[in-house]
């Protein structure tokens, strides 16, 4: 327990010292948005509500509530509530769920679940379940189900 929050701590605080976000969503303070909404979202830092987008959107560090993306979501870090889309794919995932057709984490993975036709965890996955067609972690897995 104390080493996911360890990680927790350390996988969090680069989202929130990074500098700017190149994308024009709706601003409220400084490195602040409410939301991007529009046919592809990027950011490099996404501090708000939601990135909902038809195709895709991307974020080099997304700390908000869901990226939801109709073609497919990317982030290299994510701290929020839920990825959903046919494709979700992240370096360190924290947060409640990936939902999805193809769920995939690089490095680390804290959470609720994945929830898909595939599911990949390429390093540590630490959830109560991996629930789709195809489960696969790599390394270490911590969980109840899967």
């Amino acid at each position: 327990m104390g080493r996911a929050l360890l990680l927790l701590v350390a996988c969090c605080y680069p989202l929130l010292t990074a500098p700017r976000a190149e994308a024009r969503p709706i601003r409220v303070g400084r490195d602040a948005w409410v939301g991007q909404l529009s046919w592809s979202n990027r950011a490099n830092l996404f501090i708000g509500v939601a990135q909902v987008a038809l195709a895709k959107n991307q974020a080099s560090a997304f700390v908000g509530l869901v990226q939801l993306g109709l073609y497919g979501n990317y982030a290299k870090d994510f701290a929020g509530l839920v990825q959903v889309g046919p494709l979700n794919d992240t370096r360190s995932f924290v947060g409640l769920a990936q939902i999805g057709g193809w769920n995939s984490q690089r490095r680390l993975f804290i959470g609720l679940g994945q929830f898909g036709l595939l599911n990949e965890a390429r390093r540590e996955l630490y959830a109560v379940i991996q629930f789709g067609g195809v489960n696969h972690v790599y390394r270490d897995y911590c969980g109840a189900l899967q």
